[in-house]
């Protein structure tokens, strides 16, 4: 691992291509780079995760495979040796960057099991200094995949577009909130019994589907009738035939049951983070009820009817 790290920082930042072209020679085919690469992997897979290493026969069982090997992972998953496998990784794309021969030299490792793992968990941020672009990789943390598209959303719809920086400032106001929010969505992902914001969408959906069906049946079924009485008066009075109020009433109490269950969902779900919001804006209300306080303690003492 310190080997890896010292050829990282070797080529980190702006290099000479004289650099990277000597590296890459030396490297020769790879050879040695790509088997530590998987058997970090390998090691990773059982002594991690425990879900083994076995090859997949067809396109369908290999993408089931990646499906388990994603599920397995929780947000302590890559606080181990497998940092290795992810700096040999950037170390080979950095590489690529300035001499794409190297891929080219890689085809058949890059259609890998292990290869593949890094890739869909490496991410990458270019950044612009001395007008020069840089490309800085870094594994993407697992618990990060929790956050929740309607929190994307909310955030992309209210953010100030006025500069980068508003942006930027916004973010870094939100971080908190997120990190919340994707702990807690790990944290419930490992329960028995999943409730997760997908399912709660799903039971959101049955429910107003259901009371747009009842609101159909009423319109079409619900009907008032004349009613003559024994001395010649008449009245008027509600009429639905039979089959549609049972239907009515089945429908009714399944509304019933999706609607506590999706109260339920939103206390399991939300509960914890509401609170640590809570928390934390008390804990910002008393910092700076703090300050005010300290500031008067330190203030100069003044009698309050003047001088003697």
């Amino acid at each position: 691992m310190q080997a890896t790290n010292l050829l990282n920082s070797l080529i980190e930042g702006a290099a000479d291509d004289d650099i990277y072209q000597k590296l890459a020679t030396s490297f020769d085919d790879f050879l040695i780079l790509t088997r530590r690469m998987q058997y970090v992997y390998e090691r990773f897979l059982t002594e991690v995760l425990g879900v083994g290493t076995a090859p997949a026969p067809d396109a369908k069982a290999r993408d089931a495979r990646v499906q388990l090997i994603q599920g397995s992972l929780n947000k302590d998953s890559f606080r181990n040796n497998v940092k290795e496998g992810f700096d040999i990784f950037n170390l080979i794309n950095q590489l690529a960057l300035s001499l794409p021969e190297v891929l080219d030299a890689l085809t058949d490792f890059t259609k890998s099991e292990a290869y593949g793992f890094f890739k869909f968990n490496t991410g990458n941020v270019e950044i612009l200094k001395d007008d020069e672009i840089m490309t800085i990789c870094f594994p993407i943390q697992p618990v990060s995949r929790f956050l929740t598209e309607k929190s994307k959303e909310d955030f992309m719809r209210t953010c100030s577009r006025a500069s980068n920086q508003h942006k930027i400032i916004d973010l870094v106001a939100k971080i908190p909130e997120f990190i919340d929010e994707m702990e807690h969505l790990e944290l419930r992902s490992h329960d028995y019994f999943q409730i997760t914001p997908g399912k709660l969408l799903f039971a959101r959906d049955v429910s107003t589907y259901i009371a747009i069906s009842v609101s159909f049946i009423v319109i079409g079924f619900y009907k008032y009738e004349r009613l003559e009485k024994a001395n010649g008066a008449s009245d008027y009075t509600s009429f639905i035939p039979v089959w549609p109020a049972r239907a009515i009433y089945y429908l009714g109490l399944t509304q019933l049951v999706s609607s506590m269950g999706l109260l339920v969902g939103f206390c399991l779900n939300r509960i914890n983070i509401i609170v640590k919001s809570g928390w934390r804006q008390r804990t910002e209300q008393n910092k700076e009820r703090l300050k005010d306080e300290i500031k008067f303690v330190l203030s100069p003492c003044e009698p309050p009817f003047g001088e003697l």
